[in-house]
């Protein structure tokens, strides 16, 4: 009995990769970071796909099995309290390498005078909406982390921004 053999492919950049089909019958394919998917072996003579294999912002693998689904959701005790935007924030946050511009979102809190009042570069940063909103967003943002790729640097800055907000 011959075991059927699944090949899989995953993006290895901060967002998805689309790939369009070079024969309009065919669907396009669409690759995500952290969601493998299972590819048809044609992709692998697409050269504009095997450009980005070569550059290695794709990963092809073959495996007995299909990949599991990743849930790139937040947590449902987080679903309605924060919004969209916090939401697909954090999500870009635990799916690529924490840059200054994601590193100066989490660290609002530096924003605030030692006395908790904004200081005179961020009038719309209190300390309300760090203790109401913000912190919402760092622990929707720990926990998908926690669940996607468990990275200790990107977890202390979390769990420390998260302390110095509950401080106030």
């Amino acid at each position: 009995m011959d075991t059927q053999v699944f090949t899989i492919a995953e993006a290895k950049t901060s967002g998805p990769m689309l790939f369009r089909s070079p024969d309009r019958e065919k669907e396009d394919l669409t690759l995500r970071p952290f969601q493998p998917e299972p590819i048809d072996t044609l992709w692998l003579k697409v050269p504009h796909f095997v450009r980005e294999l070569q550059a290695g912002n794709v990963v092809v693998t073959e495996s007995p099995n299909l990949p599991q689904a990743i849930n790139l959701d937040i947590a449902p005790e987080f679903q309605g309290k924060i919004t969209d935007t916090a939401r697909h924030t954090a999500v870009q946050i635990c799916t690529s390498e924490m840059t200054p511009q994601f590193e100066a979102v989490v660290k609002l809190s530096s924003h605030l005078t030692k006395a908790g009042t904004p200081g005179k570069d961020a009038r719309r940063v209190t300390r309300t909406y760090l203790k109401d909103t913000h912190i919402l967003f760092l622990k929707a943002t720990l926990e998908l982390e926690g669940r996607l790729k468990n990275r200790p640097a990107i977890k202390r800055v979390l769990q420390a921004e998260i302390k110095k907000i509950e401080a106030l």
